[in-house]
């Protein structure tokens, strides 16, 4: 059960919010739903090349940052087809228990790793990927599991619900029924459901059972609350806190001693995290002291893979059931992207329609106006599919720009497509930027220099300060250059009286003194030879 007036407040901003941002940039789940169900066939021939194009429009659902499950389940089937079609056979078996098969899934896809993996360090097949699976195979019936957002869910619904990290049978059936549950609130809504259906056209899923919209709340339900309080987590979700390597203070003493576990750079991380003040991220470490942001990462890791074999204790775990090596060193958070600790992706893609291009230019050879004609429309929509295409694939906000670039290879075509008024259109329609070879370099230069304005902006307060010590510290430099500067006016002072009065006097007495010739005072005084200078002396 769950608070139905807490989901009834969150479906009444997301009903808002529908129409103008979510369904323009969620719309693809429901397409790669039909997509998968248009290719899907598990007797193909060709069954690599099959479960390739039926995955084609699942964008970033199954490939994100640093997680390519279906790269991976591609690759495997290149090399093993007959064992990965077996397994979706069983996968999508609906008379055994979900998780069950779910499981064995995931334990074939090590064997697989061990045997066709070709050194990768996993096989990034776990529950969200495996649900996913089952979600396009049977979208009337399954949902995408995200641990984190699922728990998010739970949480602000305030459900009886209970999500464990390892607890991976409870944590799937627990949330099918859950999500069942808001399924069938959704149904009761009509002014949502129409809304939907309104939406809907011939390349997206119909959604009859509202499976594919639950998902979608769900997302949105995580996403719209982090966002009324979006330190609140960041706060308190701090991975590693329920991680103990079980090690002594005499053991880590121990371990310090010993240089090949603790060497050199491995301290030196050490010494910068404490000197930073104990907290900090990768990018905000070398900023401040050099090195890469992998200097940091991949050494932490290192560290810890030496401490854990020579103490003899396993790393923690994640919900995917990946290692969090560095765990048994730190307590660690996600980034916020105003602590420099995060990145996006630029999205650049070239592309060169030759075909459209050489009529253009066959065309423009003839003198034929309406070849001319012709040959400009089609290669102006061949550009357009191609931005759309850019759009589709790679632009996938906040992992990456909200723009991409289409780099066009030949100044002519570049031209063509600028003088055509292109520029503003694909900018207006698609979000795309295109470049040419003389003006991408500078369009990456004024995006780079962009970038660096706001680092400067969000560290202005940092220079500020600097810039306050220095002047602190300046001052404090003329008060003792004053102070020098009257002493050298006394010894002048004192100077002036010895050489120009003294002198005066001293004269004034040997007036009467006849002078001698050179000869004779070189006779009473014989010059002596001076020691060398301090500097020519030999060492």
């Amino acid at each position: 059960m769950f608070d139905k007036f807490r989901l009834k407040d969150v479906l009444a901003h997301y009903k808002q919010n529908f129409v103008s941002t979510q369904w323009g940039n969620e719309k693809y789940k429901w397409e790669a739903v039909k997509w998968f169900q248009d290719n899907w066939d598990v007797n193909a021939q060709n069954f690599p090349e099959m479960l390739s194009r039926s995955l084609d429009k699942t964008f970033n659902l199954l490939a994100s940052i640093n997680n390519f499950p279906r790269r991976m389940i591609v690759s495997f089937s290149k090399a093993a087809p007959e064992e990965v079609r077996a397994m979706f056979i069983a996968l999508f078996d609906e008379n055994k228990d979900v998780y069950e098969r779910m499981n064995a899934f995931k334990l074939q896809s090590s064997i697989l790793l061990e045997r066709y993996g070709n050194g990768a360090a996993q096989h990034y097949q776990y529950e969200n990927a495996i649900s996913t699976y089952l979600w396009l195979r049977y979208p009337d019936k399954y949902y995408i599991y995200k641990f984190g957002e699922v728990k998010n869910v739970a949480n602000e619904l305030e459900t009886d619900y209970r999500f464990k990290k390892g607890a991976y049978a409870d944590n799937i059936r627990n949330f099918l029924r859950l999500y069942n549950e808001i399924s069938l609130a959704l149904k009761e809504d009509t002014e949502l459901v129409n809304l939907f259906q309104s939406q809907l056209t011939d390349t997206c899923y119909p959604d009859p059972e509202l499976k594919t919209l639950t998902i979608d709340v769900g997302f949105y339900i995580s996403r719209f609350y982090s966002q009324q309080d979006e330190n609140a987590e960041a706060a308190t979700e701090w991975y590693g806190t329920d991680y103990n390597p079980g090690l002594t203070i005499e053991d880590w003493k121990k371990l310090l001693k010993d240089g090949t576990i603790f060497t050199t750079s491995a301290l030196e991380i050490m010494r910068r995290i404490k000197d930073y003040g104990g907290q900090a991220s990768c990018t905000q470490l070398a900023v401040k002291y050099g090195e890469t942001k992998n200097f940091y990462n991949s050494g932490s890791v290192a560290l810890a893979h030496r401490v854990c074999e020579a103490a003899g204790i396993k790393p923690a775990t994640r919900e995917d059931g990946s290692t969090q090596w560095w765990t048994v060193l730190y307590t660690g958070r996600d980034a916020d992207k105003g602590e420099d600790g995060s990145f996006i992706w630029l999205p650049i893609d070239a592309k060169f329609p030759g075909d459209s291009y050489a009529a253009l230019r066959d065309a423009y050879d003839s003198g034929d106006q309406a070849a001319i004609q012709a040959a400009v429309r089609q290669l102006l929509l061949t550009v357009r599919m191609e931005a759309k295409d850019i759009r589709e694939k790679y632009l996938c906000p906040p992992e990456t720009t909200e723009f991409g670039i289409l780099f066009l290879p030949f100044e002519g075509l570049y031209a063509e497509v600028v003088n055509r008024g292109m520029v503003e259109t694909l900018q207006r329609e698609y979000r795309v930027n295109i470049a040419g070879p003389s003006t991408m370099a500078a369009l990456l230069n004024s995006l780079q220099m962009s970038f660096r304005t706001i680092a400067i902006q969000r560290r202005s307060g940092e220079v500020w300060n600097i810039l306050g010590a220095v002047k602190t510290e300046f001052d404090k430099f003329a008060d003792a250059l004053t102070m020098t500067q009257t002493r050298l006016e006394q010894a002048s002072s004192e100077l002036d009286k010895l050489v120009g009065v003294r002198t005066r006097q001293i004269q004034r007495k040997l007036r009467g003194v006849v002078s001698l010739s050179q000869e004779q005072s070189a006779a009473l005084f014989p010059e002596e030879q001076l020691p060398p200078m301090e500097d020519e002396l030999e060492v």
